[in-house]
């Protein structure tokens, strides 16, 4: 696929970004921290039209109204939702009224780590992250109290008995993002460093699992020491999807097949599409390597992030389904 039309981004520079279709005439790119980012916020609305930035907030800090990170964006009712996994709080963007209001996430002494959270009720979340053996806690924001549901998988190489009670090493060697269906309450798990993916469902209180497909590691090594274990320290470790978005028909996964010590693997240059049941419906080959892409409405359309290699510029690539 070749991109039908570029837009250069001028007014700041983002590395590692994540992109997200908003509207028909404007697309949000978020910065992990302020670290990655020359401007002053974390969170950019931009025209699809000019890659003119259009809004900017979420400003970096530990203050009631600032932010630390952002790890993931989902909208509820008539707002857009930031999660920041390092200060355990959301912002919430109305989009009637273009308003910013945070709200604090409670704290739970089981919780371990949230990665990824999405609000699927007025109180309730859907959280991703590290919580002993099991991957996803689905609960109460405003008590923090929540239940954990499907375990990780073991690693391979290594026996069942040996990696019982080690619950760090099959979260880290499967660490990945969670991306919501955008109308039912229906997600897709897909792994950075291993080619594994998995859909999942609320039903009720209960998180079921719809379909998993693993294939790790390919290529890659788990090494074994005393209560702990690294990922990526072979040299034949790899990243994998490196970035995901869906519609309401399918999940598209950017996938990068670059080895994790070697240059430029945070881009990707394919693109997986599935369906929700977990069918692969076809691969496509992007002209230009990128960070990130998101779909538009009515599975027509895609737009990805890259860095330009001689202008060192920002681009937001526009490609025609």
């Amino acid at each position: 696929m070749y991109a039908d039309k570029t837009l250069e981004i001028k007014e700041v520079y983002i590395k590692f970004p994540r992109i997200y279709n908003l509207t028909d005439s404007t697309l949000i790119i978020t910065s992990p921290s302020i670290g990655y980012s020359s401007g002053n916020h974390l969170i950019y609305i931009v025209s699809k039209f000019t890659g003119k930035i259009i809004r900017s907030f979420g400003t970096e800090g530990r203050g009631p109204e600032e932010m630390m990170a952002v790890n993931n964006i989902s909208t509820f009712n008539k707002e857009l939702l930031f999660y920041d996994a390092t200060s355990r709080k959301i912002l919430h963007y109305n989009l009637t009224n273009d308003s910013v209001y945070f709200q604090s996430i409670a704290s739970q002494k089981k919780f371990f780590f949230l990665r990824n959270l999405y609000l699927v009720g007025k109180n309730k979340f859907l959280a991703s992250g590290v919580f002993g053996k099991y991957k996803y806690n689905y609960g109460d924001i405003t008590s923090g109290k929540g239940s954990f549901f499907l375990e990780y998988p073991y690693l391979p190489d290594i026996t069942k008995e040996k990696q019982q009670d080690l619950t760090l090493a099959r979260s880290y060697a499967y660490n990945g993002v969670l991306v919501k269906h955008p109308e039912l309450p229906k997600f897709v798990f897909y792994s950075i460093l291993a080619e594994y993916l998995q859909i999942i469902e609320l039903n009720g209180d209960t998180v079921k699992e719809v379909m998993h497909s693993c294939f790790a590691p390919p290529k890659g090594k788990v090494a074994y020491k005393v209560d702990a274990y690294i990922w990526g320290t072979s040299r034949n470790a790899s990243t994998y999807f490196i970035g995901g978005t869906a519609s309401t028909n399918y999940i598209y996964l950017l996938y990068s097949g670059k080895l994790l010590n070697g240059n430029e693997s945070d881009k990707g240059g394919y693109i997986y599409i599935f369906d929700w049941e977990g069918n692969k419906i076809k691969c496509l080959e992007l002209d230009k390597e990128v960070y990130g892409i998101t779909v538009g409405k009515e599975d027509k359309e895609i737009y990805a992030y890259t860095t330009n290699d001689k202008t060192l510029k920002n681009e937001i690539l526009h490609y025609t389904l």
